[in-house]
């Protein structure tokens, strides 16, 4: 037989929660696509996205705490 597979995508936009710009919504600060091989649903995406975001926002904060160089990245 033919076996049917599907592929998830999602793809989001985090915004810097302690800048809000006009239309509400604030500075773009991360952009995070999930493809998930075989998936089943696309509601298993988002939390995902969410999960990256989450960490992201950790780590940020971590690097900020070590002071201004270490912070950049350089």
């Amino acid at each position: 037989g033919t076996n049917t597979y599907n592929h998830i995508w999602f793809a989001g936009i985090s915004f810097d929660p302690g800048e809000v710009h006009k239309g509400g919504f604030g500075k773009p600060e991360l952009v995070v696509v999930v493809f998930l091989r075989y998936g089943d649903f696309g509601r298993e995406t988002a939390p995902l996205a969410a999960q990256i975001v989450k960490r992201w926002r950790e780590i940020r904060q971590a690097r900020a705490s070590m002071g201004p160089s270490l912070g950049s990245g350089g």
